[in-house]
């Protein structure tokens, strides 16, 4: 009984990784003055990785785990491949537009454009919440409020694609794609992969191998330089590599199977990816900002071991309430959490609360940890608020 529920039932573990990460991620992207090497990124020049520099391989593996339960789930329910095929293309795209435009991937010259860098950024963050909210409309006066505030959004979007020049005097680039641009890419690459292969293990990870290959291959400078194959192994082949073996990981969810066995193949899959990472470590190093194959391996592998004893906790023992509830309501609604963060950081700068933050946090260095956990918790804690009580959320 118990596995014949977790089939169709939202798994609660994944959930609470998901808001763990996700409240680690605004966190580490909210500047401690003075802030210790372990709650920094780890040098460029060195080689090693703090628990900063796993948060965002880790989102990645949590992603590929939900394409068994979103993508394989429509499949088992015989919804028509073209209108997956459908809602695949377009969610991708939504999150491409968002990588793109969201702030501080690309900058706006004010002096071209007029007005300032945070109220552009202000601007662009609640044209987001207009075009992507999904919240009840039970009247016809509130679907039409809702229709024209999304129109009003994708207007905006539109002046400001049109009219975006860089302080360099370019147009939008795409150097980088954003974190939520990457995220676009990789849920592409590895939904059509799952597609094709669903849930057969050992071909889902033989596909991540492939696609870590070609990565890697980038790195040795296989191609010629300058083709775009030397330019794409980060986006088409070592970020997707990440999602595919979170989609290994997330075809054990689907299919009915003992918890113990789920466990022991959790921590097998785990052993394998920190000995390849320690396998390739002579020959790369770690490193984040390099983005070398070991720190890869090595993020997967501790997301991995993490995540074992909070399915353990929640999913065998059923435990709920406390930090696991907390962190479950921000598991269901990381990009509502995720697109809130920079627009209180820009509305705080335009505001000029920011001198206030700043100071506080160079007090010393346990007034800026407890500055910026407070800062943390009211960017996730008003968006779960507006979602348990109006069930108000961003969706792609």
């Amino acid at each position: 009984m118990i596995m014949d529920k977790m089939k169709t039932e939202r798994i609660g573990s994944v959930d609470i990784l998901r808001g763990l990460t996700i409240f680690l991620m605004v966190f580490v992207n909210t500047h401690i003055p003075n802030a210790p090497w372990w709650m920094k990124h780890f040098p460029q020049d060195q080689s090693g990785m703090t628990f900063a520099d796993v948060i965002f391989p880790a989102f990645l593996l949590i992603m590929g785990m939900s394409i068994p339960l979103s993508v394989g789930r429509s499949l088992d329910k015989g919804v028509p491949r073209l209108k997956i095929i459908g809602s695949v293309l377009l969610r991708s795209f939504s999150l491409i537009v968002l990588g793109l435009l969201e702030p501080g991937m690309n900058v706006p010259d004010p002096t071209v454009m007029g007005g300032t860098v945070p109220l552009w950024g202000t601007l662009v963050c609640l044209s987001f919440f207009a075009v992507w909210h999904s919240c009840p409309t039970p009247t016809v006066t509130a679907r039409r409020v809702s229709l024209a505030v999304r129109v009003l959004g994708i207007a905006f979007l539109l002046y400001y694609i049109a009219s975006f020049r860089s302080p360099e005097g370019v147009w939008l680039e795409t150097k980088f794609w954003g974190i939520l641009g990457i995220l676009g890419w990789s849920y592409l690459i590895v939904s059509f992969i799952y597609m094709v292969l669903r849930n057969q293990r050992d071909l889902l990870l033989l596909a991540s191998f492939m696609l870590l290959s070609y990565y890697i291959a980038t790195k040795q400078g296989f191609f010629p330089e300058g083709s775009w194959l030397s330019g794409s192994g980060s986006l088409f082949g070592g970020r997707p590599g990440i999602v595919m073996m979170g989609a290994a990981l997330g075809s054990l969810l689907v299919e009915p199977m003992a918890h113990g066995k789920r466990l022991r193949w959790i921590f097998g899959f785990a052993l394998l990816t920190g000995m390849i990472a320690l396998f390739l470590e002579p020959l790369y190093g770690i490193g984040k900002v390099k983005s070398t194959p070991t720190w890869i391996y090595a993020s997967v592998a501790i997301t991995a071991l993490v995540w074992i004893p909070i399915y353990w906790l929640r999913d065998v023992r059923g435990r709920r309430g406390g930090a696991f509830g907390f962190l479950t309501g921000l598991g269901h609604i990381p990009l509502t959490i995720y697109l809130f963060h920079p627009l209180v950081m820009r509305v705080m700068t335009l505001t000029g609360l920011h001198h206030s933050f700043e100071q506080l946090g160079a007090i010393n260095l346990g007034a800026g940890i407890v500055r910026t956990l407070l800062l943390t918790a009211g960017v996730c804690w008003i968006p779960l608020w507006l979602f348990r009580k109006y069930k108000f959320v961003l969706k792609v």
